[in-house]
């Protein structure tokens, strides 16, 4: 027989809830939108390492430029622009809406 808590949970249920994280292109992210890269395209892995873009970082979309421009992103205390090719193949965890 399960008891109800106080909470009205039942036994053995936790009372934190895990956020749900949607994983997403970062061309797709809008402006002043965070995410935390998960994976990055395998030809390009080694170049944005070199730039303290890799895996498990969180960032800032600063600006998106029209008609396929670069896109200006934060990353700890830099910021840098990717060409929309680059940031299509960038995978990033963003918080569901």
């Amino acid at each position: 027989m399960n008891r109800k808590n106080i909470t009205g949970k039942e036994n053995g249920e936790t009372r934190r809830r895990k956020r749900k994280r949607k994983r997403r292109r970062l061309n797709e992210l809008g402006r002043k939108k965070r995410g935390r890269i998960k994976d990055i395209d395998d030809a390009l892995r080694e170049e944005l390492g070199e730039m303290g873009i890799r895996s498990g970082k969180e960032l800032v979309v600063q600006s998106k430029q029209p008609f396929n421009g670069p896109i200006t992103i934060t990353i700890g205390h830099s910021t840098t622009s990717l060409s929309q090719d680059h940031a299509r193949r960038i995978y990033v965890a963003t918080d569901d809406e």
